[in-house]
């Protein structure tokens, strides 16, 4: 089980490092509007504390809504969902597999038993029939 687990790991592995690729792109985006807010905000020194704020809310805003966008936009895409929806079907064959190969296990290891208490039980049936024989010519003997 641990390595159907593991096996399940490695192979999401490549979306995980997709997934923390887009947030290095994200990371970049804002910076770059970090750096927006910065310049708008050495442009904005000369108005009031209250435009001020005003004008970092939308900057964060923007920024919000453009990282949002870009995130949904490569969840969203075709190519993402192919993979994912590949990667199901991959884990899943593999999964029925692995039962296929267990059950298979347990066949062999019952049929094994069952041979071995079939072998068992011929063997004292004629260890039966011996000392059947040997009671019979006892008894003749004894005659």
């Amino acid at each position: 089980m641990a390595n159907n687990m593991f096996s399940v790991h490695a192979k999401m592995k490549p979306l995980v490092d997709k997934c923390l690729k887009i947030e290095d792109e994200d990371l970049e985006v804002q910076n770059m509007a970090t750096e927006v807010a910065e310049a708008e905000e050495i442009k904005e020194k000369e108005v009031t504390c209250d435009s001020k704020k005003k004008l970092e809310e939308d900057a964060i805003r923007r920024m919000e809504e453009l990282i949002q966008k870009n995130v949904g936009e490569r969840l969203n895409s075709k190519e993402t969902k192919f993979e994912i929806q590949r990667r199901i079907e991959e884990e899943r064959k593999k999964l029925y597999d692995d039962v296929d190969v267990q059950l298979e296990k347990v066949k062999k290891a019952a049929l094994t038993a069952t041979k071995q208490k079939e072998e068992q039980a011929w063997k004292e049936i004629e260890e039966l029939d011996k000392m059947l024989k040997e009671n019979r010519r006892m008894v003749e003997k004894a005659k």
